[in-house]
């Protein structure tokens, strides 16, 4: 009998632990985020059940996933002074083919760097040829497609676009002005693209210019420390910018999205953006793209290297398996 007794004790010391340890598990792994160098002792799972149906995209110039089924929207980027029209077309066809929606982002790059006059030269006609020969473009599509013009206008990042951090005033009325000249496509939806700051409304154009709210969101754990001393999980950030976005009532849309870092911190965050999500907090959230890309040299300071959003084509499976749209 007390060999009895002590067996039982044995299994109860060792199984009242382990269902403590699985209780709190999603709540530890979560709390790993704040300690990226300690990921690689966790392994995250993917919850068993979801409760929404995104939308997903991709920007992917390499082509490295244009025979997956799984997006639904296919995001590009073009200079509106360096990009050739024939190109563009045959890109929108193949986007098409490809069974996606064409996402289109005009970068509205001035003409000899004219950064100090390029908004009043927009109003003032000096790109109306340019302008004019996009919209063309866009009226020639006959399928739904996404347009984002000067997304991140909200920028303090000197070095990214030379639209950003301009005269809200000036930015709106070049908006528009661009907006206009290609009025005439109805199946063209616009999406103002800001990065979602606390000052991002100042550069809001207006109701009538706008089908679709957008922001990026990007965990750079190099970024993160150096600016706010912490590494900022998913959850937090999307919050913080759902709710300054909100309040526009139009459907809302992630419009970049990635993670850098070692593998394990990668899964740790996206876990967090899996549990997070499961949770339906953000109503208008229709869509999410991902950002398959290295980014620009320099465009997060100097003195940071250059982040890799390429995700793991593992975790990315997960990510949107769980998700995909009426599975």
């Amino acid at each position: 009998m007390k060999r009895i007794l002590e067996i039982i004790l044995i299994a109860l010391l060792i199984a009242v632990p382990l269902f403590i340890a699985a209780k709190d598990g999603r709540r530890a792994i979560t709390s790993l985020l704040w300690q990226p160098e300690v990921a690689t002792k966790t392994i995250p799972h993917i919850p068993e059940e979801g409760s929404i149906a995104l939308q997903f995209g991709i920007y992917d110039p390499k082509t490295e996933l244009s025979t997956s089924s799984a997006f639904e929207i296919e995001q590009i980027f073009i200079s509106w002074i360096d990009y050739d029209k024939s190109d563009l077309r045959a890109g929108l066809q193949n986007i098409n083919q490809r069974n996606r929606i064409p996402f289109v982002t005009i970068e509205p790059w001035p003409r000899a760097l004219k950064k100090e006059t390029l908004l009043a030269d927009i109003t003032g006609g000096e790109y109306d040829e340019t302008i004019l020969e996009f919209c063309k473009i866009l009226e020639s599509t006959s399928e739904e497609i996404f347009v984002s013009w000067g997304h991140e206008m909200d920028q303090d990042l000197a070095a990214r676009y030379p639209w950003s951090n301009q005269e809200p005033g000036s930015f709106i009325t070049a908006y528009a002005y661009v907006h206009d000249k290609c009025s005439t496509a109805p199946h063209v939806k616009w999406v103002w693209g800001p990065v979602m700051k606390d000052t991002t409304t100042a550069y809001y154009p207006g109701e009538i210019y706008v089908d679709v709210v957008g922001f990026p969101i990007y965990s750079f754990p190099q970024y993160d420390r150096q600016t706010i001393g912490r590494i900022r999980p998913f959850e937090e950030v999307m919050n913080e910018k759902y709710e300054r976005a909100k309040k526009y009532g139009k459907p809302v849309m992630i419009t970049e999205m990635g993670v850098t870092g070692s593998l394990e911190f990668q899964q740790l965050w996206l876990q967090n953006a899996v549990e997070s999500l499961a949770q339906n907090k953000w109503p208008l959230l229709t869509t999410i793209i991902f950002f398959n890309s290295v980014d620009t040299g320099g465009a997060w300071g100097a003195n940071l290297p250059t982040p890799n959003w390429h995700i793991n084509p593992e975790f990315l499976d997960g990510f949107l398996s769980y998700y995909k749209k009426n599975e």
